[in-house]
């Protein structure tokens, strides 16, 4: 389905450049998919430790009737600054930024 929309907006932007008087505007490149094989996606997995990952604190399953949040959130500072950082170092991505 998505082809056909994005075909549908670069026709519109077409337009309007050409109502407008205006250059097309520069086309984005293809984003580049990261090949698995590559060193730089290997050392991790066997050099570092894996951290367990910090849990939030949870409501009782029995008060988890009706809508209500069950995730309470972290415990302090420290547990959402750690989960973050554990989050964006472990590398794990198919995309290259």
């Amino acid at each position: 389905m998505g082809a056909p929309v994005a075909a549908g907006r670069q026709a519109a932007v077409a337009i309007d450049c050409q109502l407008q008087g205006k250059d097309l505007p520069p086309v984005k490149p293809e984003p580049v998919i990261a090949d698995p094989e590559e060193p730089a996606f290997k050392f991790h997995l066997r050099d570092l430790s894996k951290e367990n990952r910090i849990r939030m604190k949870e409501i009782d399953v029995a008060a988890r009737k009706g809508d209500k949040e069950i995730n309470l959130g972290f415990a302090d500072d420290k547990a959402c600054t750690d989960e973050a950082r554990r989050c964006l170092t472990c590398r794990c991505t198919s995309f290259r930024y």
